[in-house]
C-alpha cells in the first residue's frame, strides 16, 4: 500500500486523457476492501464500505483512479483515490480535498494580525517580515477550513516549509532550510494554482504525533 504525495499524484493525472469509466462490482469490491483497510492509517474513522461510496472512476493511460468518499457526510469533495493498475489491482493512494484545489485561499500571518485573501505581494510582504525572534513566526496559506494547506515557520538560519493533505496523515516537508525568496515563491505559486512548488523543491513524508 502506497501513499502517494501530490507530485507523484499530478504525473499521474499527465499519464493519459481522462476518461471516465464504469467499473464493475469485482472491481469496485476489491477497491472497497483496499480502502477499508486504510481508513484507520490514514487518520479517518473507520467503517463499513460500499458501492455508494465510489463516486466515480476515470482511467487516465493505464491507470485507473477510484474516487472512494473519505467521510460519509461531510466534506464531500474529499475523498480517498485509489489508483489501480491495467489489471484494475490497487497499487497506491493518496487523500485529497479536491475542493481545495480551486478554492480561495487564505493567508494566516499572527505577526502581522493578517488573516484573509493574499496578493502576491502580500505573501511576499509577510514572508520576509517574519521575525524569529518574536512570537509566532509562522504564516499558514490555505483554506478557511479543511487540513489543506502550505506553512512556513522562521527559524534563525531560514525557513522551515511543509505542506499537508485533508489531515496530518499526509504531512511533507522541505528536508533543508529555504530562503524567504524560495519560500515566497512556493507559496505564489501554490496560491494562485501552479505546480511548480511541488517541482522545485525535495518533500518528504513526515510523521506528526
Amino acid at each position: 500500500m502506497a501513499l502517494l504525495d501530490k507530485l507523484q499524484y499530478k504525473q499521474i493525472l499527465k499519464s493519459g486523457v481522462s476518461q471516465k469509466r464504469i467499473a464493475s462490482d469485482a472491481q469496485i469490491d476489491r477497491v472497497l476492501k483496499y480502502a477499508t483497510k486504510l481508513l484507520p492509517k490514514l487518520e479517518l474513522k473507520a467503517r463499513t464500505l460500499n458501492p455508494k461510496d465510489v463516486s466515480v472512476v476515470y482511467q487516465f493511460g493505464q491507470h485507473s483512479l477510484f474516487h472512494v468518499r473519505a467521510y460519509p457526510r461531510k466534506q464531500p469533495n474529499t475523498f480517498l483515490i485509489v489508483v489501480t493498475d491495467e489489471k484494475d489491482i490497487p497499487t497506491d493512494h493518496i487523500l485529497f480535498d479536491i475542493a481545495a484545489e480551486y478554492a480561495e485561499q487564505q493567508l494566516d500571518a499572527p505577526q502581522f494580525g493578517f488573516f484573509k485573501s493574499a496578493t502576491q505581494e502580500d505573501i511576499r510582504r509577510v514572508i520576509t517580515g517574519i521575525d524569529s525572534d518574536e512570537d509566532d513566526p509562522f504564516a499558514v496559506l490555505g483554506i478557511a477550513e479543511g487540513g489543506t494547506y502550505i506553512q512556513t515557520y522562521r527559524e534563525h538560519d531560514g525557513f522551515v516549509l511543509e505542506y499537508q493533505l485533508v489531515n496530518t496523515s499526509s504531512h511533507y516537508r522541505v528536508p533543508s532550510l529555504l530562503s524567504a525568496q524560495q519560500v515566497v515563491d512556493a507559496m505564489n505559486s501554490y496560491a494562485f494554482g501552479k505546480d511548480e512548488w511541488l517541482e522545485a523543491l525535495e518533500w518528504q513524508h513526515v510523521k506528526l504525533g
